[in-house]
């Protein structure tokens, strides 16, 4: 069975749950935890960094120790004895000392029918301490089809007692049958162009950015969209679009260039509906991620940044040549090997 594992162990790693930017989600927890009805399955999911885990722990925490303060005897009652008695629970629940809560560790590549079937085992128990117990799976994406089956049964017939709570960053992994019997709750990422701006400006890059997007950004894209194969066409391509009356130089290219390759990137990594900058360019984008994968996007994001770097230190335009000609290079060479086969 996939570990269990100490929530101490990864709670400097939560980012934090932010209740203004996620509203939905943080209404719908509100909602079932102020209402008592806090619901059998959920699914939380959305992009990585959106609060997904802290969510799952307040929720968790609602549903061990929101009660405890009833359970202080009334000859030691305060309202102090109470509130620490909550405090308590929680600090057990992080701690992963509470006899009823479970974290399932996502070390493991994959998490399988043994798993699926100890879990509905251990869920399936009268709770030990509390009232009810609680299950959590992160990256349940990594269920095999023959664990999801198996846990369909429990969310199909749940325990009177127990909650669940599968979180992913990839919902369409998991089966339809599975997801239409869990509570959608949904985290969005900050605006991805908003979050950009910000990273650019912290590097002083913010008037870069106003300039990469000014009346000559069709180009631009249009040279990244359509980027030649051949190494000297691809540089004789890139020169001809610095000698463009409109296109604002080499920096404002390299700043552009950043923003199509980590869409491409986020689009392979997440499908199409992933948030990007780039909105109106989703078609050419999703070209270009099928045809570079994650692996490809990652790495000519990172040539380009290498660039720009190169380029901010010592305005080298002969490190930007250089990484004009490699750029996609080897992507480029391993397509073709694949298809030589």
């Amino acid at each position: 069975m996939a570990g269990r594992r100490c929530l101490s162990s990864m709670s400097n790693n939560f980012t934090t749950f932010d209740r203004e930017r996620q509203l939905r989600a943080a209404r719908l927890i509100a909602a079932a935890v102020e209402r008592g009805r806090i619901g059998h399955g959920y699914l939380f999911y959305g992009p990585r960094g959106t609060g997904k885990r802290s969510a799952a722990l307040e929720l968790a925490q609602a549903v061990l120790c929101s009660s405890r303060a009833d359970e202080v005897p009334e000859a030691l009652g305060s309202a102090s004895k109470a509130v620490d008695a909550v405090e308590r629970c929680k600090k057990r629940l992080i701690e992963g000392n509470h006899p009823d809560g479970m974290w399932i560790d996502t070390r493991a590549p994959r998490l399988g029918i043994a798993d699926a079937r100890a879990w509905m085992e251990w869920l399936s128990r009268v709770p030990y301490e509390a009232t009810r117990r609680i299950l959590v799976v992160e990256d349940a994406e990594r269920l095999t089809r023959e664990a999801q089956n198996a846990l369909l049964k429990l969310l199909e017939e749940p325990p009177p007692a127990a909650h669940i709570v599968l979180i992913t960053a990839r919902p369409l992994k998991l089966i339809p049958t599975v997801r239409s019997r869990l509570l959608p709750v949904p985290f969005r990422a900050p605006a991805p162009d908003a979050r950009l701006r910000a990273e650019l400006a912290a590097l002083g890059l913010d008037e870069a950015w106003e300039r990469a997007f000014g009346k000559a950004a069709g180009d631009v894209l249009q040279f990244f969209c359509d980027l030649p194969r051949a190494p000297g066409e691809r540089l004789r391509r890139y020169e001809a679009l610095l000698k463009s009356g409109d296109v604002p130089g080499i920096e404002a290219v390299l700043v552009f260039g950043l923003v199509f390759y980590r869409d491409v990137l986020a689009v392979a990594l997440e499908g199409d509906g992933a948030p990007v900058v780039l909105e109106t360019a989703r078609g050419c984008l999703a070209r270009r991620a099928a045809d570079l994968g994650p692996t490809g996007a990652a790495r000519a994001l990172n040539r380009l940044s290498c660039a720009l770097s190169a380029y901010l230190e010592a305005h080298s335009s002969a490190a930007v040549q250089a990484m004009v000609l490699t750029l996609e290079e080897e992507e480029r060479v391993g397509r073709s090997h694949r298809r030589a086969f």
